[in-house]
């Protein structure tokens, strides 16, 4: 039947056909500006701005990461969370964070469902050291479906994390569940206006002898610290050198795993490194490069459902990136939520397949130009039939005459 074909192929295409503005230029650096909050009775410094240095890309209309930390709540970042969202910043100058502030978007009650459910927090003091958890929300009922409105949290330093309480200027965020309901505009995507901490940069913290692991710093006396500085007393009149405090990490503990190659329906992996006692990934048995656990896969052939409706894989297939500008003859397949920067410009008989759970977001649009001597084509092909789960494209057009998907 026809119908059962139509399956096959995923057009979940957003087609914007207004002049859209060009996307916006990424900011430069954001200096860390110091306010006033009050959090219960207590008053706090209020600490707005950070220079974002990574995270998850952003989609159409300048809606990038670097947005959630540029003190404006007039903007947003807003990506899509298929996998989970993150993004990485730092403050000018280190603090204690006592806690943060996440704001809404201006639209979040037409899209309530973008709104952060999970979520984990993590700062280093310096940029070599490992990423220390300082906080961690899951399934959140504090947000609501309201505009422009901000939702404070407290860091609880009490118990375990009683240690963790110091100065810090590196922050991580990692989002690992957003508030998916039924509204299907919104499923799968992340939104937020604007993260702000409040917290002390006069405090005066207490070091206790620790030893260095692979991914912290040791420090080899009781002192005290305030800002970077080290002190042998509380009063902080006697300073110490960092040399006289700190002791360097230690060498990371390997286990080496060969390569080896994907099957047919199995999939494989690279040559990597992990350390077995903080678990990080590294390309290199000097383990100098670190990747990511999804890094070291070698990926079995993509299955996709074909124009017949059957189940069946392809090899050698190329995955997009966001930095693509043309397909040429071929198959090509997108893993993970993925923002193309560019306007991709198909060039012969080109195969797209949309792994499930993945979204696809070309906001310059892609361009399918008629050619009568060499035609031209793109097929778009889903992994399976369920509308919840199959990946999807979102495609717009930001120069006026161009089409979303077309010439």
């Amino acid at each position: 039947m026809k119908q059962k074909r139509l399956l096959a192929i995923l057009l979940s295409i957003l087609m914007v056909l207004p002049l859209l503005p060009a996307a916006a230029i990424p900011a430069a650096a954001t200096e860390t500006a110091k306010g006033t909050y009050t959090y219960g009775e207590t008053e706090y410094v209020l600490y707005t701005g950070f220079n974002k240095t990574a995270g998850t890309s952003g989609l159409s209309g300048g809606e990038y990461a670097d947005k959630l930390v540029d003190g404006l709540t007039s903007t947003k970042w807003c990506c899509g969370a298929s996998n989970g969202a993150y993004i990485e910043f730092d403050a000018t100058d280190a603090f204690v964070p006592y806690g943060y502030i996440f704001t809404t978007a201006g639209d979040t009650q037409d899209y309530y469902n973008r709104n952060p459910k999970s979520w984990t927090i993590k700062a280093k003091a310096a940029a070599g050291d490992g990423w220390t958890t300082i906080a961690t929300v899951e399934n959140d009922t504090t947000f609501r479906a309201v505009n422009d409105t901000d939702f404070a949290f407290a860091i609880d330093y009490s118990g375990e994390n009683a240690a963790n309480y110091r100065q810090y200027k590196y922050f991580r965020v990692d989002f690992t569940v957003v508030a998916i309901s039924g509204v299907d505009s919104g499923a799968k995507k992340l939104q937020l206006s604007e993260m702000r901490f409040f917290g002390r940069d006069d405090a005066i913290i207490a070091i206790a002898p620790r030893a260095a692991t692979c991914s912290e710093i040791g420090y080899s006396r009781n002192c005290y610290q305030k800002g970077s500085d080290y002190f042998a007393d509380e009063a902080c009149t006697q300073p110490l050198t960092a040399a006289q405090v700190e002791i360097p990490m230690i060498a990371h503990t390997l286990t080496h795993h060969a390569a080896v190659a994907h099957t047919a329906t199995t999939n494989g992996n690279i040559e990597y490194w992990q350390c077995s006692v903080c678990g990080k990934y590294f390309s290199d048995a000097q383990a100098t490069t670190e990747i990511t656990e999804y890094d070291t896969i070698d990926w079995a052939p993509c299955p996709y459902i074909n124009e017949n409706g059957v189940l069946t894989a392809r090899d050698g297939a190329t995955a997009v990136t966001a930095d693509d500008t043309d397909w040429t003859d071929g198959w090509y397949f997108v893993r993970e939520d993925t923002t193309l920067s560019n306007r991709v410009t198909v060039t012969g008989d080109v195969h797209l397949v949309l792994y499930d759970g993945a979204t696809l977001t070309a906001g310059k649009g892609i361009n399918v130009a008629y050619n009568a001597a060499t035609p031209n084509s793109l097929s778009i092909y889903a992994q399976s039939t369920d509308e919840t789960t199959m990946g999807a494209l979102t495609a717009q057009n930001v120069v006026s005459g161009n089409a979303a998907i077309g010439g």
